[in-house]
């Protein structure tokens, strides 16, 4: 990546780099210009109705990855799941985080919710999240 003169053009970008990588899956799928400042729309990626993530991005030198998830979570709708996508100076694989409980569900298919609680996360890649075909 270039060397960015802003913390706001660092997230801008990474913000388009995850939203260039969605539009390949949904057709649709776009950076927002107004990333987090909307009324209604607090997402940094909006993807097409039928996907429910809602996709949280940052792009910081230090990592804060519980108060970025704390944002993720109050911004996102209760009828959409909250994604963080985070990256920091020395990865070249952005990191996402969600539940373990939703991760579980999109695999198996079933709602497991009350299996594992709301509060157990899980990070994997970038580029092993989108490429999960079942999805």
């Amino acid at each position: 990546m270039k060397n960015l003169k802003s913390r706001k053009q660092k997230g801008r970008q990474l913000e388009k780099f995850v939203a260039q990588v969605f539009e390949k899956i949904y057709p649709f799928a776009y950076a927002r210009m107004d990333s987090g400042s909307g009324f209604r729309h607090k997402e940094d990626v909006t993807l097409p109705d039928n996907v429910i993530w809602h996709i949280e991005c940052k792009n910081h030198n230090a990592p804060a990855i519980n108060s970025w998830w704390e944002q993720a979570k109050v911004g996102c709708p209760a009828w959409k799941i909250p994604v963080l996508i985070y990256k920091l100076p020395y990865q070249n694989d952005p990191t996402v985080v969600l539940y373990l409980y939703h991760l579980i569900a999109f695999m198996g298919k079933q709602d497991i919710s009350k299996i594992y609680p709301e509060d157990y996360t899980i990070s994997m890649p970038f580029s092993q999240f989108v490429n999960y075909r079942d999805w």
